[in-house]
């Protein structure tokens, strides 16, 4: 069987693919034979000043801006070489040698041939850089608010806000960073305030003249603030002074004092100053209360409150109108919660020298059996022995009368 190239080119894919092998066969001549050599245009060939900074370490100096700089180089060899080459095998030397200190300076820059590839640089574009040079500086500076708009409701009160962050940390060229005298956050406030509340707010930079400063190549440690401006309600409650170890009986109502001040002006959070109807100075134990003595007390408000009226104390002042004061002696003993299986005893017969005060009618009248001076035992643990223990004195059904001081007897335990 005989081949027919008549028929076999009358068949249009192969006559493609003979074309198409004929091109490339003629391409390959042209390139062999004609012009070997090309010029090639790399694009975006980094420059990175921070690796040769030798010069710029000894003087202290960054490049302010010179991050993401490329650059375009154009270089020639033969075609197979160049089209292969690519950004990473050219590397762009800066000629640092006019830096001497801070300030814009124009750097040349020279292409290099970075690996063994036969191609040789052309031009570099740009030919040089404009770069600035300074010293950075780093610095804090306190935050402040500058607040607009502001108002409280009646009987409100604004306390001094609080910035959080307190201070900024503020990083950058030495010019640049010098500049700045404050930083602060705006707040405007459209709503009257009857309670704390709180603002977001990015943080400015200001110069001396209060001008506001920008610049791209500062850094803040923070960008934003948050302002709490305390609210504070202002309220009028009674000092009170409470009594402790009241005798059994004791009509407290009869006891007839005044405070030289009855109440205080306070300022606090509207939902913690709701719960308190009255300000406490303290307590006066019933066991020391005697009209000779000076009762002041320290005037000490809840945690958050402001003591608007800056009273530091409070003295109670007693009417000693008909009191007077007797010494007495004690022989009725009562012995309570007494252990089932132990038997105690009072030892001690009588106490003497028992100071008594009240009124002087019903002293007048007072004798030794209308005292009575109560041993508990019921915190105590019991035990065989004899044993010290405290008693509490008072005068049933006798009315405005007590015992002053702490008075003890001798109490003898026995299993039984």
């Amino acid at each position: 069987m005989k081949l027919s190239f008549k028929k076999l080119f009358s068949n249009d894919r192969v006559v493609f693919v003979f074309s198409l092998l004929m091109a490339v066969i003629c391409w390959f001549v042209v390139a062999l034979t004609v012009d070997t050599e090309t010029n090639v245009v790399i694009e975006d060939v980094p420059v990175n000043l921070v690796s040769q900074s030798s010069v710029l370490t000894s003087l202290e100096l960054h490049a302010i801006d010179a991050d993401d700089i490329t650059v375009d180089v154009q270089i020639r060899g033969e075609r197979l070489v160049v089209g292969s080459v690519e950004k990473s095998d050219i590397r762009i030397i800066t000629d640092l040698s006019r830096v001497s200190g801070p300030g814009t300076i124009e750097i040349p820059l020279t292409a290099v041939n970075n690996t063994n590839q036969d191609f040789e640089i052309i031009t570099v574009s740009p030919a040089t850089l404009t770069v600035k040079f300074d010293r950075l500086l780093t610095k804090s500076i306190p935050v402040t608010a500058n607040i607009t708009g502001l108002s409280v409701g009646d009987d409100y009160v604004v306390e001094t806000e609080t910035v959080s962050p307190a201070t900024v940390t503020i990083s950058g060229p030495e010019n640049e960073v010098a500049k700045i005298s404050s930083c602060v956050a705006n707040i405007e406030v459209n709503d009257k305030l009857e309670k704390p509340t709180s603002f977001q707010s990015p943080i400015v930079m200001l110069d001396r003249e209060g001008n506001v400063v920008e610049s791209e190549f500062i850094t803040m440690d923070a960008t934003e603030a948050e302002v709490v401006i305390p609210i504070k309600k202002i309220e009028v409650l009674p000092l009170v002074v409470d009594f402790i170890n009241v005798p059994t009986g004791f009509p407290m109502e009869e006891l007839s004092y005044t405070l030289s001040n009855s109440s205080i002006t306070v300022a606090g959070i509207p939902e913690v100053l709701s719960r308190y109807s009255e300000i406490s100075l303290g307590h006066i134990d019933m066991k020391t209360l005697d009209f000779s003595e000076n009762y002041t007390f320290n005037v000490t408000l809840p945690t958050g409150f402001t003591n608007v009226d800056h009273l530091q104390t409070v003295e109670v002042l007693f009417d000693e109108t008909n009191l007077e004061e007797g010494l007495f002696t004690i022989n009725n003993f009562t012995i309570k919660n007494r252990p089932s299986n132990y038997d105690v005893q009072v030892t001690t017969t009588r106490l003497t020298n028992v100071r008594i005060l009240g009124d002087k009618n019903i002293l007048a009248s007072l004798t030794s059996d209308d005292i009575v001076a109560e041993i508990d035992l019921s915190d105590r643990n019991i035990q065989a022995g004899q044993f010290s223990v405290p008693i509490k004195i008072y005068m049933p059904t006798k009315g405005f009368v007590w015992a002053v001081g702490e008075y003890s007897v001798i109490i003898n335990v026995k299993e039984v």
